[in-house]
């Protein structure tokens, strides 16, 4: 997965492959990549928030209590890096 999110030709990708190394071709990475990462946050944290494992309830809900600066800040990071209003 991380080869897919940070490298800036994703193989996943082949439409974008003649493109490459053209304007075109960096934005439509640049807008996959950032889609890409943040639907991955998004699925990773909504996964666990809303079927959290059996008896570790209260436990999910705290540590995402607990971690909810770090997350935005990271999810304000791709945005930024990415230049993405995704």
């Amino acid at each position: 997965m991380e080869i897919i999110i940070f490298h800036k030709y994703p193989r996943a990708r082949p439409q974008v492959e003649g493109m490459r190394g053209t304007r075109e071709g960096d934005e439509a990475s640049r807008r996959y990549n950032a889609q890409l990462a943040l639907h991955t946050l998004r699925f990773a944290i909504n996964g666990h928030l809303r079927a959290p494992p059996a008896g570790l309830e209260e436990a999910v809900r705290a540590h995402f209590r607990l971690l909810r600066w770090r997350i935005l800040r990271q999810v304000l990071t791709i945005t930024v890096t990415y230049r993405c209003n995704c």
